[in-house]
This record gives C-alpha cells, sequence and structure tokens, in this order.
C-alpha cells in the first residue's frame, strides 16, 4: 500500500488555481477602471448613452458628445 498523498500534485494545483484566479481578477478590475474612468472612450460611451437613454428628447443643440466629456464628469476610482 502506498502512503504517497499526493503533496506535490496538491500543491501544484493550488498554485495554478490561484493563478487562474489572479488573471480573473486582474480581467475584472481593467474592465471595472475602463468603465469608471473617463480617459477611456469606453466610459464616455457610457456616459453619453445613459445621458441619451434618461434624456431622450433633449435638444439637439444642449446634447454632448462623448468627445465633449471630459476628466471632470465622471469620477475615477484613483
Amino acid at each position: 500500500m502506498s502512503y504517497n498523498k499526493f503533496e506535490k500534485e496538491k500543491e501544484e494545483f493550488i498554485i495554478r488555481k490561484y493563478k487562474e484566479y489572479l488573471a480573473t481578477y486582474r480581467i475584472q478590475q481593467f474592465n471595472n477602471l475602463t468603465t469608471t474612468a473617463p480617459i477611456y472612450e469606453r466610459c464616455r460611451k457610457r456616459v453619453s448613452q445613459d445621458y441619451d437613454r434618461e434624456f431622450p428628447n433633449e435638444e439637439a443643440s444642449t446634447k454632448r458628445s462623448a468627445q465633449d466629456f471630459n476628466e471632470q464628469d465622471c469620477p475615477s476610482n484613483a
């Protein structure tokens, strides 16, 4: 009967799963950053779309495009 408890394999498995979790977490954090920081086009586009959804009948003269937004308009997590 073998007393090998697969300690090395268990340790390798835990390390592999930890690295997978860290990679997923980093992607999640970057995604959150790009949707909340106004330096990214993705954030400006989302803010513009939210504005259009909330105020659909706004006149074209007062409507702002995604390029009009700057860093003061959308708070960042920095």
